[in-house]
Parts: C-alpha cells; structure tokens; sequence
C-alpha cells in the first residue's frame, strides 16, 4: 500500500484503478486475488478522506520518502531511517506523516503510539528538528480502519542532544 500512496496527489488525490495495483504488485512480484485488490484501494481510499491529506494538499513543501541518519553522540549507533512524508506547513514547522496498515479497530491510539511506536516517534521528530523544523508534529494514520493520530512530540525530545553524521540527509 505505500508505493500506491507515494503516488496520491494531495491536491487531487484518485482512487487507484484495479489495474495499476496489479501493476504496483507484480513489480515487487506479488499475486493478488481481487479481494486484496479491492482492500488496498479502500486503504488509499481511506487516507484520501483523511484530514492530514488535506493538510499535506495545503504544505508549503512535501517531501515523500526522506531518509535521515543522525547519532544521539559520540560512540553511540547511527539512527537511520526513511519518512513516509515530511512537510513544511506555514511557520515552518514540520509534519511527519506515517502510514501504518495494522488493524486498530477499537483501540485507544495514544496507548497503541505509545506502546508500539513511541522511540520511532521521537526519532522522527528528531530527524525533523535536525533537517532545521522549529516544531514537529507526528502523524499516524492507520489504514485499517481509517484512524488519524496526531502526537505531539514530547519536551524531552525537543531538549535532547545530538550530533548530525557528516554526509546524512
């Protein structure tokens, strides 16, 4: 599903035709019968109904598919990684957008971010406030069903110390 989101216009976003997911498939060489089909375009169907999409229609920049690779310090691993989109919104503050496909039906989002995607949030964040965002705002959005999370990124991730990898994005 994320190689078919990478080609939704925010603007004027589409409903996949069948016969371009089959395409997008085969070429990561996947079969699929027509209920997977007709699930993924409900998937991109349902990001275009949600309110970041209009949000990211309306961003001074989107970016899709940015990497980023920073240390937190001296003798400590790189962080490296990929965002699904960035966008810089009036203000100048960013907007990581990650799409998610696990099934949150009836679940509180904020325990299922905190739980499963708390150290991935921060990382973005910190990846935004290195590529110089003032402010960061991270949003999920879980495809299944249709639900948008948006997280705020903690004081401590603000205050946080690290040194940027000579080379990284």
């Amino acid at each position: 599903v994320h190689a078919l989101l990478e080609e939704v216009a925010f603007a004027t976003p589409q409903s996949p035709s069948p016969g371009r997911v089959r395409e997008v498939l085969a070429a990561e060489g996947v079969q699929a019968g027509d209920a997977d089909v007709a699930a993924l375009i409900a998937m991109v169907d349902a990001f275009t109904d949600a309110p970041v999409r209009r949000r990211l229609a309306d961003a001074r920049q989107v970016r899709r598919e940015q990497s980023f690779a920073f240390t937190v310090g001296e003798d400590l691993p790189v962080v490296h990684g990929i965002l699904d989109v960035m966008a810089t919104e009036d203000g100048e503050a960013a907007l990581v957008v990650d799409y998610k496909t696990n099934r949150v039906d009836g679940q509180d989002l904020a325990t299922v971010v905190k739980d499963g995607y708390g150290m991935q949030r921060d990382m973005y964040a910190l990846a935004a406030l290195r590529a110089g965002a003032p402010a960061v705002e991270v949003v999920y959005v879980f495809l299944r069903p249709l639900a948008e999370g948006v997280f705020p990124v903690g004081p401590a991730v603000h205050g946080h110390r690290f040194t940027a990898c000579p080379g990284a994005a």
